[in-house]
């Protein structure tokens, strides 16, 4: 009787273990159904959009437009514009020197009380820079967590 009771577990543990793998089996075959471009027919599918925009080349939906640049009919809309003149600006209100930025004596004397908002400028990478935290100060500030401040 022992002898038949470990056969019919064994045997309800491989109906089972088979259950399980049919059904990962069905449900991998079914997700890798949904893909948008069968691999194997890839190269087909290339060889046919390029006939069919070929063949619809002519037609005007497809004609890339021969716009001058520099047509009288655009040139009419633009003008010379004179350098901009920054000598009756006067002195710098803010000056830097190392990591400390500060207030110039001369601003505060000539316009009074001076309130100048300092945004670090952080670099991320080469080619990626983000504005951080602005602080509001009328004297000096001090570069904390960038080289470069903008003042406003």
């Amino acid at each position: 009787m022992a002898v038949f009771k470990i056969r019919k577990s064994y045997c309800k543990f491989i109906v089972w273990s088979g259950m399980i793998f049919f059904l990962i089996f069905i449900v991998t075959r079914w997700i890798n159904s949904y893909q948008l471009i069968d691999d194997v027919d890839r190269r087909k599918r290339i060889l046919i959009m390029d006939q069919y925009i070929k063949a619809k080349s002519t037609s005007k939906a497809c004609k890339q437009p021969n716009l001058p640049v520099y047509s009288p009919q655009l040139m009419q809309f633009f003008e010379e514009v004179q350098p901009i003149d920054c000598s009756s600006a006067g002195s710098p209100w803010v000056s830097c020197e190392n990591s400390e930025c500060k207030i110039e004596d001369e601003a505060k004397r000539k316009f009074g009380e001076i309130t100048c908002t300092f945004t670090d400028q952080i670099r991320v990478d080469d080619f990626t820079v983000v504005s951080g935290k602005s602080t509001m100060r009328t004297s000096v500030y001090i570069l904390r967590d960038s080289d470069v401040v903008s003042q406003f």
